[in-house]
């Protein structure tokens, strides 16, 4: 064998060495790589008891109650159903996205928004150790979310909008009604000096008292949508001290196939000069004056729109045919 042909051999094992370590362990290592282990799908979620967020230096923790979210430190407000179920759902999906290491420097954190400026999510599991994230921008497709871990260098991408879900300035639920009007058979309005209460019989509404009669249904329709479906415009500062609640200017109440539904109204917002938050707000929304609002079964304070006060005030000249 000449030396030339013994030479080429020996260049080709090398090659074919260099090309099996490059597409073997060495490709394999840089898969690893680039898909890093997901810290994320060691949570369960049937498992959370809490997850407390901590945005601006303000800190909210949601107790886990069954399938909703309560937020403590208030009287009983929840986070609303379809936030509460998409927590849950986007930490599912987040569970089994990819992960993409853009950054392990920890001066870059900045950058992606997961340094102290992040928002902060403690995931709290029953008997185990809270697991705790930095959320920080979103990419620029707006739709994938820069992580990280506290006290750890590197940034990740993952494929969720965890943002959208957790950027969040106030979880309070400002749902006061959610029923089915056509399933509502009893309405009453109460006011100071006069009380009228309303029947559906046989797919029409009458007023049974102070007097009977048939009433124009669309001139209590506006009545029947506020008393089953209502939100409120805000939710203030939760104390009664100048809300004129006490005084119960406006009492409603409706009842239906599995529900009833109460609410007193009292004095406008403007008229309260010492009800004010950390954070005030104006006292006209949509150029509308604000009332406050409280449902018989709970204490919690709302403020509705002035259109949906007045839906509550009618008289006989009102209601008649």
């Amino acid at each position: 064998m000449s030396k030339t042909t013994l030479r080429l051999i020996i260049i080709l094992v090398v090659l074919w060495g260099a090309a099996y370590i490059y597409k073997g362990p060495m490709q394999e290592e840089n898969i690893q790589e680039e898909n890093p282990a997901n810290f994320l799908s060691e949570i369960s979620t049937e498992s959370i008891s809490k997850i407390i967020v901590n945005r601006d230096g303000v800190t909210t923790t949601l107790t886990k109650e069954n399938d909703k979210f309560k937020i403590e430190g208030t009287k009983n407000f929840y986070v609303n159903k379809e936030t509460s179920k998409n927590i849950i759902e986007t930490l599912e999906n987040a569970k089994i996205a990819a992960l993409e290491l853009v950054s392990s420097e920890d001066e870059k954190k900045e950058e992606f928004g997961t340094d102290e400026s992040g928002i902060i999510v403690s995931i709290i599991e029953e008997g185990k150790d809270a697991m705790d994230i930095v959320i920080g921008k979103l990419a620029n497709n707006f739709v994938d979310t820069y992580i990280s871990l506290p006290h750890i260098p590197d940034t990740y991408s993952i494929e969720e909008n965890l943002v959208k879900l957790f950027d969040k300035e106030d979880w309070k639920d400002k749902t006061i009604f959610n029923s089915d009007i056509t399933k509502a058979t009893m309405l009453r309005l109460q006011y100071p000096d006069k009380q009228f209460i309303f029947e559906k019989d046989g797919g029409h509404w009458a007023l049974i008292k102070p007097e009977q009669f048939k009433v124009n249904e669309s001139s209590i329709i506006d009545t029947l949508t506020t008393m089953t479906n209502l939100k409120a415009t805000k939710i203030p500062k939760q104390t009664f001290d100048g809300t004129g609640l006490e005084k119960h200017a406006i009492i409603a109440q409706i009842t239906g196939t599995n529900f009833d539904n109460t609410i007193m109204i009292g004095d406008s917002l403007s008229n309260n000069t010492n009800n004010t938050d950390t954070n005030p707000f104006s006292q006209i929304q949509n150029n509308n004056t604000m009332y406050y609002a409280k449902k018989g079964n709970s204490d919690n304070i709302y403020l509705i729109s002035e259109e949906a006060k007045n839906s509550l005030l009618k008289s006989i000249n009102d209601i008649k045919i």
